[in-house]
C-alpha cells in the first residue's frame, strides 16, 4: 500500500487528472468497477502503470481478474470455483469451519484458497461470546455474484461464453 500511496502522491495535477479520467472511462459509469480496481491496486494486485491495458466494463474486469488469478495459480479453477460457488449462494457470511465442512478442505487448504481469491472476498468478524473473534467470509459484492451466475457475457460489444460461470444450483 505504501508504494501505491507514494506513487499517487508524486503525480502532478495533469497526471492525476489523466489517472482519474482513464479509470472513469474504463468503469463505464459503474462505481463497483472503480471500487474493485482501487482495492486491487491497494493490495498490490494491479500496477498503476498497467491501467491502460484494463478492459472496459465491470464484467470484463471480473473476467480478466479471475483469468489472471487462475493463470497465476496453475489453472486451479476447480477448487477456487467450489469455494466461489458456495460463497455465491450463501445468504450470510460463512465461517471458516462452515467452509471447511462444505468444501471438505482441511484448514490449511482452505486458508490457501481463501488467499488465492482474496481480491474477490470480504472478511468479516463475529464476536458472539465476547472472548473469541472468528472470521467469516462473503463475496465482495452482489455484482460479482451476478457475474458468476451469468452463462454468457457482453464484453466489448460481443457475446462471450463465461468461462467462470457457476450455476447457483451447483453451489447449493
Amino acid at each position: 500500500m505504501y508504494q501505491t500511496t507514494y506513487y499517487l502522491e508524486n503525480l502532478d495535477r495533469k497526471q492525476l487528472d489523466d489517472f482519474v479520467n482513464l479509470i472513469t472511462h474504463k468503469a463505464d459509469g459503474n462505481f463497483q468497477y472503480v471500487s474493485f480496481l482501487l482495492n486491487t491496486i491497494i493490495n498490490g494486485q494491479q500496477k498503476l502503470t498497467e491501467l491502460e491495458k484494463l478492459p472496459n466494463g465491470l464484467d470484463a474486469l471480473y473476467y480478466e481478474s479471475l483469468g489472471r488469478r487462475i493463470r497465476l495459480d496453475s489453472n486451479d479453477w476447480s477448487s477456487c470455483s467450489m469455494l466461489l460457488g458456495i460463497l455465491s449462494v450463501a445468504e450470510e457470511s460463512l465461517r471458516q469451519s462452515q467452509l471447511q465442512e462444505f468444501t471438505g478442505f482441511s484448514g490449511s487448504t482452505l486458508w490457501m484458497y481463501l488467499g488465492k481469491i482474496q481480491q474477490f472476498i470480504e472478511e468479516v468478524y463475529f464476536n458472539e461470546n465476547k472472548e473469541v473473534e472468528e472470521s467469516a467470509y462473503r463475496l465482495y459484492h452482489q455484482s460479482l455474484i451476478d457475474f458468476l451466475h451469468q452463462p454468457s457475457l457482453l464484453i466489448g460489444g460481443k457475446r462471450l461464453r463465461n468461462s467462470y460461470y457457476l450455476p447457483s444450483e451447483d453451489g447449493h
